[in-house]
């Protein structure tokens, strides 16, 4: 039982699954709708989730299509309309002063007409100094994070067996072209950053509730560390995660 980041091959398409900890409610939700045009047609998003990791700002919104997929367009045009209006329109911010700039990532949940996702998850856009990180056909959608956590990214995931139960895994991973050390890795900030994180805590749910004959250990979460370009080299650290909070089990 594994999870791991799919990446997208061609047109619309990008799948992955977490299982992490019992998580904590996000800063902020935004009750209000936000209509926009762009790629030729109108969309609307909606369930708007605003969440604060190291200082910047995570936003997960849904984004509805009003008529049938646009035809010749790809994915990656698609993630990028969609996140630079967000970016730009920042709808349902928590506060006025807060600028494109404190945006970190964006991840965007795509109906179809019959309201239907699109994919079988959110896709994580990373954001940097405004501006949102969409590559070619071979991008990788790899949730990101900012601060401590910079130069890593969220890889994949698992269930390990402890006794008669089973606990919660999350791996994270150095960023391709980063110089990060495992030495240097904060477990505590990873995996507060998985509490904050309302894509992780959606998707969470649907693994469990697909799990058979596996009784969880509740609230607790262990987080590996492992530089990309080295083999078995790997830190690890358990947290209790009961209140809310991330409590590291010596």
């Amino acid at each position: 039982m594994r999870w791991n980041m799919i990446r997208p091959q061609s047109g619309w398409y990008a799948a992955f699954i977490f299982v992490v900890a019992a998580l904590h409610t996000p800063t902020a939700h935004a009750d209000a709708e936000h209509y926009f045009v762009t790629l030729d047609g109108t969309r609307r998003a909606s369930n708007i989730v605003w969440s604060e990791i190291e200082s910047e700002w995570l936003v997960a919104t849904t984004i509805e299509v009003a008529a049938p997929l646009d035809r010749g367009l790809t994915a990656p045009q698609m993630f990028e309309a969609f996140c630079k209006e967000i970016v730009r329109a920042r709808p349902g911010a928590p506060n006025a002063t807060i600028s494109d700039k404190r945006i970190f990532r964006v991840d965007i949940n795509i109906l179809a007409p019959n309201g239907r996702p699109i994919s079988a998850a959110p896709a994580p856009i990373s954001v940097a100094q405004g501006k949102c990180q969409v590559g070619g056909g071979d991008q990788s959608l790899l949730p990101t994070y900012p601060g401590r956590l910079k130069g890593w990214h969220l890889a994949n995931g698992n269930v390990q067996q402890n006794g008669e139960t089973f606990r919660r895994t999350i791996l994270f991973e150095s960023s391709r072209g980063s110089n990060v050390k495992v030495a240097d890795f904060n477990m505590a900030v990873a995996c507060t950053a998985t509490l904050n994180d309302p894509t992780v805590q959606t998707l969470q749910d649907n693994f469990e509730r697909g799990l058979e004959n596996v009784r969880m250990e509740p609230n607790i979460v262990m987080i590996f560390a492992k530089e990309r370009a080295t083999q078995g080299v790997f830190a690890r650290a358990t947290f209790d995660t009961s209140d809310g909070t991330c409590v590291e089990l010596k």
